[in-house]
């Protein structure tokens, strides 16, 4: 079910952050078994969910993040630019131990990876979050991560980006759906505001490898993917300004059951 109507209102300061992300995705199919390894106490599955399931990979820029430590009227005074990898896993339902008031669907982030050590030690300080490192070399159509010790995380290449954009429909699971993120030992539930729904997603073919120090237990992964206009799942890039709020939401479906 869709969030409640006033799941998208503010909780105390308003915006935790706020930024423009450049970026390029695809989604793979893996293991259930493996992602459920990543999913920390409080998040599920949905009732059977599909074999193999959905794992999606972002990557790009992140520009002009501002952080709202003391609330809309008190910006921290930095304002960072980053290389970032962002690790999702979508339609996932959380039970009252999450501490959350509200069941889902929800997209669980197990990993984010940025190479700003400023970005990761200010986001852990004021929010808890659990960022890590990475060495990154990225251009408009390569990309390269590795993690602090220099381990291969991911590579990706654009090799076609002719297909034909599509209007905003591409990104619906990954940023309409309300994300859990861990922050200081608890979840912490906020919601993507994106301007996507007004802009087109550009299908791009990519060739890309993800790496198991991407994430544990996740298997070596090479492939093609096509654009997403010819599978779903395939590789879309789009740019969107966003901001991260809070959820506060009370799920009323969940307590007439």
């Amino acid at each position: 079910m869709d969030p409640p109507a006033d799941a998208g209102e503010t909780v105390g300061t308003g915006a935790l952050l706020t930024g423009t992300l450049q970026a390029t995705a695809v989604t793979v199919w893996i293991d259930p078994g493996i992602i459920r390894g990543w999913l920390p106490s409080g998040v599920r599955f949905e009732d059977s969910p599909p074999d193999p399931y959905p794992l999606s990979v972002v990557w790009g820029a992140q520009l002009n993040v501002t952080a709202y430590p003391g609330g809309q009227r008190f910006p921290f005074p930095w304002r960072l630019s980053y290389a970032e990898i962002i690790t999702a896993v979508p339609n996932l339902q959380l039970d009252p131990i999450s501490g959350i008031d509200y069941d889902g669907p929800v997209t669980y982030l197990p990993r984010l990876y940025m190479n700003s050590w400023r970005a990761a030690l200010l986001g852990r300080a004021f929010y808890g979050f659990s960022k890590a490192y990475a060495r990154i070399e990225a251009t408009e159509s390569a990309f390269r991560a590795a993690d602090r010790h220099g381990h291969a995380l991911m590579s990706a290449n654009i090799v076609d980006d002719s297909g034909t954009p599509s209007q905003g429909t591409t990104c619906s699971d990954l940023f309409e759906q309300p994300v859990v993120l861990k922050a200081a030992g608890r979840l912490l539930a906020a919601r993507f505001e994106t301007d996507l729904a007004r802009k087109p997603a550009q299908p791009v073919s990519v060739d890309f490898e993800l790496r198991p120090r991407l994430l544990s237990y996740l298997p070596a992964i090479r492939r093609q993917a096509p654009g997403i206009d010819r599978e779903p799942g395939g590789g879309y890039r789009f740019s969107t300004d966003w901001s991260l709020r809070p959820l506060a939401a009370t799920n009323t479906e969940s307590t007439q059951n």
